[in-house]
């Protein structure tokens, strides 16, 4: 297994100018960034493309704009807000298109005081649904993430039982796990038996270790075991580096030592051209 490593902009050289960020990232050896609003809708999606391009750097997953107040999370589960999600999935894919992102995440946001979850579990499956098969015409797919209690108190998904459920729920088959190993471990425990029991619906990692959200190994999440795992489970997808990087080096020199999974070299094909 070769790791296709991607830079979080909004973690990694967090301390830089937007564009600033790109350069710091092709020239860490990063193949990949995501992207986090605002920060890609800072520009138009030719300009984001060129900008991928002109660093050769892919991106494979980009998150739906956010609103305001209630919906800063996120609009998917918000009764009322129907329209603004569907706003947003459709410029979520006009940057997708012209910078060929593969995935899209439309985050799932916090419930409002006063509404039931049942609502709010009706509103986001209904929004998954439709917006599943809006990206299928646009050859992208979408993905959900749930998101630990304790870095985002009251977001309204939370566990992979959760998102598993959801998805049923939405009736598309279509719809992939984004997998932030951090955001398992936090709220559920023992990541790597969590990963083997979703594994084939997973469409992308994050990386993070505990308990603090620095690099991988700086705590108590065995990496080694868990990119195993991704390798013999057969998972082709991309490993994002979403880190507080105490280090400041925001570089993936952890990864040096997992002989079991080489880096990809840095000057890859850049899957945005």
């Amino acid at each position: 297994m070769a790791l296709r490593l991607s830079a979080n902009l909004s973690f990694l050289f967090a301390d830089r100018p937007w564009g600033a960020r790109f350069d710091a990232a092709a020239d860490a050896g990063f193949a990949g960034v995501e992207l986090n609003p605002p920060m890609p809708y800072l520009e138009t999606p030719a300009q984001l493309a060129r900008r991928l391009k002109g660093h050769r750097l892919a991106c494979p997953l980009i998150v739906a704009p956010l609103g305001e107040g209630d919906a800063a999370l996120g609009h998917a589960c918000l009764p009322g807000a129907e329209a603004d999600f569907r706003d947003s999935i459709r410029r979520a894919i006009d940057y997708a298109d012209a910078a060929a992102i593969p995935l899209i995440h439309p985050s799932a946001g916090r419930l409002p005081p006063g509404v039931a979850r049942a609502e709010g579990e009706r509103v986001y499956a209904d929004n998954l649904a439709w917006a599943a098969e809006c990206v299928r015409g646009a050859g992208v797919r979408l993905c959900i993430e749930p998101v630990c209690e304790m870095r985002t108190p009251g977001f309204f998904l939370q566990t992979l039982g959760q998102a598993r459920d959801l998805i049923a729920r939405s009736g598309s088959k279509d719809i992939g796990l984004v997998f932030d190993v951090f955001h398992v471990e936090q709220q559920e425990g023992d990541a790597l038996a969590r990963l083997g029991d979703v594994l084939p619906d997973v469409v992308h990692v994050q990386v993070s270790d505990m308990p603090n959200r620095h690099v991988p190994g700086t705590g108590t999440i065995d990496f080694p075991a868990l990119f195993r795992a991704l390798d013999e489970g057969g998972y082709q997808g991309w490993i994002g580096c979403e880190y507080d990087d105490a280090t400041g080096s925001g570089g993936f020199e952890w990864a040096a030592g997992l002989s079991h999974v080489p880096l990809r070299a840095p000057a890859m094909t850049n899957e945005g051209e």
